[in-house]
């Protein structure tokens, strides 16, 4: 009998109600993941590569009366990383308050953000802002973020190469083909309200052989994740997502095989004692209690009778909580410490089961936190 069978036999056959939460879940992660730590540095590895104040190339310089002899218009050249014309570059000048959404290596969308794209030469032209001000320009061949200032322009942009990034995805030891697979980039040279925000991001599907590939990811540290949906009446569980740790070098292709290995957890909850809630904006979760690279976190929405399984979690120590969600509204009810055994690889997908689960008020959870409990096997 497989775990979701095992889930099966705990729950009464009234209808999930556990796909109305898959709104809330992403700020669930959001939240979760603003505060996580950034993976450890290493020797010569910087987690912030290539800052908006940084530039990849040396590049000419265009002074404030250069430009008020041009009626305050400035012609600026964008190159390629080799070096030749970045022709149809898309260019977003972000002054203080703009915000800039990257997506696949294009601009998706912007606010308050004056865009136009380079001509066939990689020349553009704009009207240089009165104060500080960034600019980004992405091509196929490379990206640029710069923050500029209005005494000092440059004009000449030599871009950087694009990280790239390929992989597979496995749910329960089997490829899964057609299912979404996201790399986020970690925001860096953020400063305050005012100041221009950026957000990085990569979507796509797995192939027919669950292979993902892509093509321009902004190299530094960041997430690749699977958000899977699971619809067959067997499977309770309404949707679930696994995140791990990557570093993405520019000019180089890093690897990331998603459910590699790893054991389904899985449990039920039940309600503290008083009026029975719904189940239907529960979120379980499990991460690591130390930094590791093969896992971030692994979540979960629980379905309407309380089961929720987490597939592929690796051997090792993990704190486990249920969370609510309502709007941005975030609330722990459970929290413990478990840990997933090592098993024979011939029986990896035996579930570690952590039985009947009383949610707790969130003070009774943070006295729990001291107490570790292992899992059963």
């Amino acid at each position: 009998m497989d775990h979701h069978a095992i889930m099966a036999e705990r729950t009464t056959q009234r209808p999930s109600r556990g796909a109305s939460g898959l709104g809330s879940i992403a700020v669930c992660l959001a939240i979760l993941i603003a505060v996580q730590p950034s993976p450890r540095a290493r020797a010569g590895d910087d987690p912030r590569a290539a800052p908006l104040d940084s530039d990849p190339a040396a590049t000419k310089t265009v002074h404030a009366a250069a430009i008020h002899q041009n009626q305050g218009v400035a012609t600026m050249t964008v190159l390629t990383p080799d070096s030749l014309p970045a022709g149809r570059a898309q260019v977003a000048v972000a002054a203080g308050g703009s915000q800039i959404w990257v997506k696949n290596g294009e601009v998706q969308w912007s606010d308050k953000a004056a865009r136009c794209e380079t001509d066939d030469h990689g020349r553009f032209h704009f009207a240089a802002p009165s104060d500080d001000f960034a600019i980004v320009i992405t091509h196929p061949s490379g990206y640029l973020r710069l923050r500029c200032s209005p005494s000092s322009i440059r004009q000449t942009f030599k871009l950087a190469p694009w990280a790239r990034v390929e992989g597979t995805l496995r749910v329960a030891g089997k490829l899964l083909p057609d299912a979404p697979v996201d790399v986020s980039v970690d925001n860096f040279d953020q400063h305050g309200q005012r100041s221009p925000q950026f957000l990085f991001s990569n979507t796509t599907m797995t192939d027919q052989n669950a292979n993902f590939v892509f093509e321009r990811v902004v190299p530094g540290g960041g997430t690749v994740s699977a958000s899977l949906l699971q619809n067959s009446s067997r499977d309770r569980v309404a949707a679930t997502s696994k995140s791990v740790l990557a570093r993405f070098v520019p000019g180089k292709t890093t690897r990331i095989n998603l459910g590699q290995c790893g054991r389904p957890v899985i449990g039920q909850l039940q309600p503290p004692p008083g009026p029975p809630g719904p189940f239907d904006r529960l979120v379980a979760l499990v991460e690591p209690t130390d930094p590791r690279d093969d896992v971030r976190q692994v979540v979960v929405i629980v379905d309407g009778d309380g089961n929720f399984c987490l597939d592929d979690v690796p051997v090792g120590k993990y704190r486990f909580g249920v969370l609510t969600v309502q709007g941005n509204n975030v609330r722990c009810l459970f929290l413990r410490q478990i840990t997933v055994p090592a098993i024979n690889e011939n029986v990896s997908q035996r579930p570690v089961d952590l039985g009947v689960l009383t949610l707790t008020t969130p003070l009774a959870a943070r006295r729990r936190r001291a107490a570790p409990t292992p899992a059963r096997r």
